[in-house]
């Protein structure tokens, strides 16, 4: 027996639910099932990789639910989920409704308690750490194949109730897209831009290294601690170092002629999620600026790659981090600004490289 789940829209990313039983669970009534509700999640960024409403109907959601009896959240010691096991939850197109299998049960004792816990997009190996409360997870080193990880953070020790109980879902990771621009030293003339422009700068790669290094600088994998009620605390137990780096195919036609007007660089498809962490890292911008001279026929061609140190950023969970490159013709410049996912607020640092 499938249980359907009524669909509707809020403000929110948010999971409804009751719950409880198991074959050796108290006695329960059939009244009271267990059931889920997703609702819209809070405006976002139209990144591919952004877990919008539509991607979850796709992939799903899971859930890790326990049944505590009489036992408080905090003092409970088992460490397996008893009730439900990364439980998947879909979505029914043709019934526009969401649904999920085995069906459980509230307990008929109104005082035993019941903690869940969910996360998405549904990943089948997902498992429940037995020492951490929390599922691991690996970063994509490819960006085109990372996905906006979300959590709930969890409803202890609920009781029977013919309420509703909801989670508010929200990124677990932090993003960071790029932009770019040009300038020119006061007083240059512009060749760049305009219809009688003979320059053009073009972007062929950007990097995102460990400072001083070719090596990497960001988290691999780590801990997502579902049980956390704040996304500051959220991970443990990262581990790694791995490096991004972003070519043509990463970038938006705009790298191909740069403007003096600061653009989107990346493709929806490649922005970076990465486990939050607070560092400092290199940029490393390899551009090739083109000039059209008859005089030696044709055009002068000059390949720059510049490395800038970015100071200092504490990426947290939950928000999104741009990084402005800016180029000269002897240096790149980063503007690093950072926004919630839903408001927006920033802080420009200016970081001058070496000339090339």
């Amino acid at each position: 027996m499938k249980k359907l789940i009524y669909f509707a829209v809020l403000s929110a990313l948010v999971l409804s639910s009751c719950a409880k039983k198991e074959a050796e669970s108290p006695a329960f009534d059939d009244n009271n099932a267990v059931s889920f509700g997703l609702y819209s999640q809070r405006p976002q960024t139209k990144a591919a990789t952004d877990m919008t409403l539509d991607n979850l109907k796709t992939s799903g959601f899971g859930v890790f639910a326990f049944y505590t009896a009489q036992t408080a959240w905090a003092s409970y010691s088992a460490s397996t989920p008893n009730f439900m096991n990364n439980q998947k939850v879909t979505y029914n197109a043709t019934g526009s409704k969401w649904e999920y299998d085995p069906v459980k049960y509230w307990s008929n004792n109104s005082n035993d308690k019941f903690s869940f816990f969910a996360y998405a997009p549904y990943a089948e190996a997902k498992t429940w750490s037995t020492t951490g409360k929390s599922i691991a997870f690996t970063v994509n080193g490819d960006v085109t194949a990372q996905e906006d990880l979300l959590y709930a953070p969890g409803l202890v020790d609920k009781t029977r109730t013919k309420e509703a109980l909801t989670f508010q879902f929200q990124h677990a990771l932090a993003r960071i897209g790029l932009n770019v621009s040009y300038s020119l030293p006061e007083g240059d003339t512009d060749q760049i831009d305009g219809e009688s422009a003979k320059t053009t700068i073009a972007v062929s790669q950007v990097v995102l290294q460990k400072s001083g290094s070719t090596d990497g600088i960001f988290y691999t994998g780590g801990n997502l601690l579902v049980t956390a009620a704040a996304a500051s605390s959220a991970w443990g137990s990262q581990t790694g170092a791995q490096k991004f780096t972003l070519t043509s195919t990463n970038f938006e036609s705009v790298y191909s002629k740069v403007t003096k007007t600061s653009t989107k660089l990346n493709k929806d498809n490649s922005y970076i999620m990465i486990i939050p962490q607070k560092t400092t890292f290199d940029v490393c911008i390899t551009y090739t600026v083109t000039t059209t001279d008859t005089a030696i026929g044709g055009s002068s061609v000059i390949t720059n790659t510049i490395t800038t140190n970015v100071p200092e950023i504490d990426f947290e969970a939950n928000k999104a981090y741009t990084l402005n490159l800016i180029i000269g013709m002897n240096e790149v410049k980063v503007a690093a600004t950072v926004a919630d996912w839903t408001s927006v607020t920033a802080t420009d640092v200016d970081v001058p490289a070496s000339a090339s």
